[in-house]
């Protein structure tokens, strides 16, 4: 009888120790950091600068992120802070700070994130001397790398100018200008077995679109100068290139509107250097999307909407989750949404080269992961 009791408590004491060891195994793993992404704090088209109604798009869409278990400890905001004017005509200063000034105190409020933890990117309607912006090029952080494309570096309209409408020289020279700052970038990275993520923030889109397609935009017509440096050193470094600008005004509708992602292995359309009439087609080495955009949006597909991303930065992955906001019989919220909604073609939109179905239908929906490339030991 001893022996038996014995031989129970020897066995109640294994277990006892067993327990916490599979207890822990069932602990949910907890991301390094996560990083809140957006763009274009606008007002809807010709209406007036109004930071109070974008500050409720930012706020709700934050407010479920974090509700959603996300400790988010730094954002990249992807440019536009106003509607005013253009960095190319008058434009009035104190508005642009204002919208600045209007995300910085949401980010705060809500994330108690201040300016050093933010990055904030130069678009079309920000004059370069707009309060708050980061230089261009390197701002590195401690868990991932970050490289600034300015409008003024890379810019929009790339084919025109607001004065003459001929070819504009200086767009051509700041984007080769860019690229080669990238590659330099990269190239460090690459001789440093850099294997965590890298965003690359730029306003203004790769892709070619209807803005691209029409000879009174002519928008990156310079594209291949940086898609090319990023595709190559894309097959070994984890980057992310994020944009901004094209709202999901129908001239993204063929990608998603909105909501636009695209995964290493899909293809992507890029202008014929220096020519808006032609594009080609090349696959993808790198993870390439929209940060999501808070101001103004007129689409014709699922994904015209007003977003946010966050990303949850592991060891070994990236996970992204799209938020969008939402508003039904006055009340406001948010939700997870696709990351990349279906494609639709309006024939009516269809200019330059855009005269037959280019749509992408993929949907990818929830969360996506983008599993970090390791380079192998030496």
């Amino acid at each position: 009888m001893k022996h038996c009791l014995s031989k129970r408590i020897l066995c109640v004491l294994l277990l006892a120790a067993l327990l916490p060891a599979a207890f822990s195994g069932c602990a949910k793993e907890e991301p390094i950091t996560a990083v809140y992404a957006a763009s274009d704090f606008q007002p809807y088209k010709n209406s007036k600068d109004d930071p109070e109604k974008g500050q409720i798009y930012m706020q709700t869409i934050i407010q479920k992120m974090v509700k959603d278990g996300y400790n988010i400890h730094s954002a990249l905001i992807c440019g536009d802070y106003s509607k005013t004017g253009n960095t190319w005509k008058n434009v009035d200063p104190a508005l642009n700070n204002a919208g600045l000034s209007a995300v910085a105190e949401i980010l705060e409020q809500e994330l108690g994130l201040s300016y050093d933890d933010t990055v904030y990117v130069q678009g079309n309607h920000d004059p370069a001397d707009t309060a708050g912006l980061d230089p261009f090029g390197l701002n590195d952080t401690e868990h991932y790398g970050v490289f600034v494309i300015h409008e003024d570096d890379y810019q929009w309209k790339q084919g025109v100018t607001s004065s003459t409408g001929n070819e504009d020289t200086d767009a051509k020279a700041a984007a080769e200008s860019a690229a080669a700052e990238l590659e330099r970038y990269l190239r460090g990275k690459l001789e440093d077995r850099y294997e965590k993520p890298i965003f690359v923030c730029s306003h203004v889109p790769l892709h070619y679109s209807r803005r691209t397609s029409t000879m009174a935009s002519q928008d990156n017509i310079y594209a291949r100068l940086i898609f090319d440096v990023l595709n190559e050193y894309g097959k070994q470094l984890n980057i992310i290139f994020l944009f901004g600008h094209n709202h999901s005004d129908s001239d993204d509708d063929y990608l998603g509107g909105g909501s636009v992602y695209l995964r290493e292995g899909d293809t992507i359309l890029i202008a014929n250097e220096g020519d808006y009439r032609s594009f080609g087609t090349y696959t993808l080495n790198f993870t390439y999307m929209n940060a999501g955009y808070l101001g103004y949006y007129d689409g014709n597909c699922a994904g015209s909407g007003l977003s946010s991303t966050v990303f949850a930065i592991y060891a070994d992955r990236v996970e992204v989750a799209r938020y969008t906001y939402t508003e039904k019989d006055g009340k406001a919220s948010a939700s997870l949404s696709p990351a990349k909604e279906a494609g639709v073609w309006d024939k009516s939109h269809a200019s330059g080269a855009f005269q037959s179905d280019v749509e992408n239908t993929t949907v990818y929906k929830g969360v996506q992961t983008i599993t970090l490339k390791k380079f192998s030991a030496e």
